[in-house]
């Protein structure tokens, strides 16, 4: 749970906000926009659960060291991921977290299997 102070206008919620009276105020998945913020605090809800978008980068810094990953592979895995994100908006939070969470998969598909060519030959 995040202290209502520490909400910005452009998170997500990850869990609904229900009053005291069972109500729902916000579902899940809603992206906050300043005026929510201020209708929250003027409910007198405190805290409120957010997606933490920096969890796919904490994840690929823990799981990758920069200095392990092959260049030419990192490369090659960027831009097979740009492509299957082409026709989206990579800025939008929601969507910058799967395009991390993409990357990170097909990078561990590859230090694991050894190359792109190691299914093929299956």
């Amino acid at each position: 749970m995040n202290s209502l102070d520490q909400i910005k206008a452009g998170m997500v919620l990850s869990r609904d906000i229900i009053d005291q009276k069972g109500r729902t105020l916000f579902q899940k998945g809603t992206q906050l926009t300043s005026k929510h913020i201020k209708n929250l605090k003027a409910w007198g809800i405190q805290e409120v659960s957010v997606i933490d978008h920096q969890q796919p980068k904490k994840l690929f810094e823990t799981l990758f060291d920069p200095k392990t990953i092959d260049s030419k592979v990192l490369a090659e895995t960027k831009s097979e991921v740009n492509d299957l994100f082409r026709h989206s908006n990579i800025g939008f939070p929601p969507v910058n977290a799967m395009y991390r969470l993409t990357t990170i998969k097909k990078l561990k598909e590859k230090s694991n299997s050894g190359g792109p060519d190691d299914n093929e030959s299956k």
